[in-house]
């Protein structure tokens, strides 16, 4: 009876330690990093339709639930049968990225900007606005990001030659100054900024303590408050509008100077 026992006991412990393996392995498999790429690869690169087949980092199946080891096969070409639960399944994964590393997040924002302002899916948008704000939020409490107090009086042109030409981090730091007192392109040229400061400060390994942090996630703050608004003011969709006028007016009070 008691070697009965012992044994049944040693077939459940191996088995939730089967299980915990293979649901380490799928956490694993699906990074941040990863998820980028495979948002980026389940869509055409010149209109950013749905995509199929796609060649991804891992099966679409991993990203919905499905932890056996066929499912984390590593990267292949699949078929996408359900574009939009997988998309909404990828883009939180994305928002699982920390908000504090300078190029992860950054160009995690840059993709969900993408997502929010060309996506065709509606509820898609939705989703990347939930997660823009979070990064927001996470800036303004955590790395006190704040929208900037002066005049925009400075040209974009030139602060973003001076990011492209910054060497060190004095220079990135006096290059996000300037930034901080131009005014932003369209959205487009917001998100191509804010994946240009983000591998920037990869490129000189600024992290969350460097001097330049606080107006890197200014930086970051203002581009998505400025993709929110363009979202709130000219999407096509109704519920897309609202969502996006609703995140503005929670995060708005507590970005401006001051607060």
């Amino acid at each position: 009876m008691f070697a009965l026992v012992s044994r049944r006991r040693a077939v459940l412990r191996r088995s939730v330690l089967g299980l915990a393996v293979v649901a380490l392995a799928a956490s694993c498999a699906t990074t941040p990093q990863n998820a980028i790429r495979d948002l980026a690869a389940i869509h055409t690169e010149d209109t950013w339709q749905p995509r199929s087949p796609a060649a991804m980092t891992v099966a679409p199946a991993v990203y919905l639930g499905n932890v056996s080891t066929e499912a984390l096969e590593q990267s292949g070409i699949y078929e996408v049968e359900d574009h939009l639960a997988l998309e909404l399944a990828i883009l939180d994964a994305i928002g699982r990225s920390p908000w504090d590393d300078p190029p992860l997040s950054l160009e995690a924002t840059s993709w969900l900007l993408v997502e929010l302002l060309h996506d065709p899916e509606p509820e898609a948008r939705v989703r990347a606005a939930a997660i823009l704000s979070q990064f927001a939020a996470a800036w303004i409490t955590e790395g006190g990001a704040r929208l900037p107090a002066v005049a925009t009086d400075r040209s974009l042109v030139e602060a973003v030659r001076a990011l492209e030409d910054a060497e060190d981090r004095d220079a990135f730091l006096a290059a996000l100054r300037l930034l901080e007192r131009a005014p932003l392109g369209d959205g487009d040229a917001t998100i191509r900024l804010l994946a240009g400061i983000g591998r920037k400060a990869g490129d000189l390994g600024v992290g969350p303590r460097h001097a330049s942090a606080v107006l890197l996630w200014s930086a970051a703050l203002r581009g998505v408050l400025h993709g929110l608004e363009l979202c709130a003011e000219g999407d096509p969709d109704a519920e897309v509008r609202e969502a996006c006028r609703a995140r503005l007016d929670i995060l708005l009070p507590y970005a401006r100077p001051g607060a």
